[in-house]
């Protein structure tokens, strides 16, 4: 009687492995999402906030330590790299190549949608300017404002070493 080993992964665990690797990318977008949106509505220590008075009976958060934020028109570090490298490709960019970038430096998926509402944020703070096809250009304002030098700072911005 011969036995017979089949080396084939069974089906219950690559469903779960595919449930698994679909749950982690939802994660990964929501929170894409999440941060996009707190650093476009200059929130992006919203997470300190909660812990220091959400759901503690009488704790509030004073107005000036909600406003403790970052300054309007200031950018993480992670996001200079970012657009510094799309400036380094030497013209037009698109939503893609940010996401691209995105995932050459720091490793984790970004939707080109996500993409796209970040660069449009940037649009108004006159750091991106946009271009024919949906693409964009990184502006003088931005270059100016962030020199690539600044970049080899060893000293974090408040949101280095998160999870943006």
């Amino acid at each position: 009687m011969a036995i017979s080993i089949s080396l084939a992964k069974p089906r219950a665990l690559l469903d779960q492995e595919a449930l698994v690797a679909s749950l982690e990318a939802s994660v990964a977008r929501e929170r894409a999402k999440l941060e996009g949106m707190q650093e476009m509505f200059g929130w992006a220590n919203a997470s300190v906030l909660r812990s220091r008075g959400a759901g503690i009976p009488g704790a509030t958060v004073s107005m000036a330590e909600a406003t403790k934020g970052r300054q309007k028109g200031a950018i993480a570090k992670r996001w200079r790299r970012i657009l510094w490298a799309l400036d380094g490709l030497g013209g037009n960019f698109t939503p893609a190549d940010v996401s691209a970038q995105i995932f050459e430096l720091e490793g984790r998926l970004s939707r080109p949608a996500e993409s796209k509402r970040q660069m449009d944020a940037y649009i108004d703070l006159g750091y991106v300017m946009a271009a024919d096809g949906g693409a964009y250009n990184v502006t003088d304002e931005f270059r100016a404002k962030f020199p690539f030098a600044e970049l080899d700072d060893p000293s974090p911005d408040f949101e280095e070493g998160s999870s943006e």
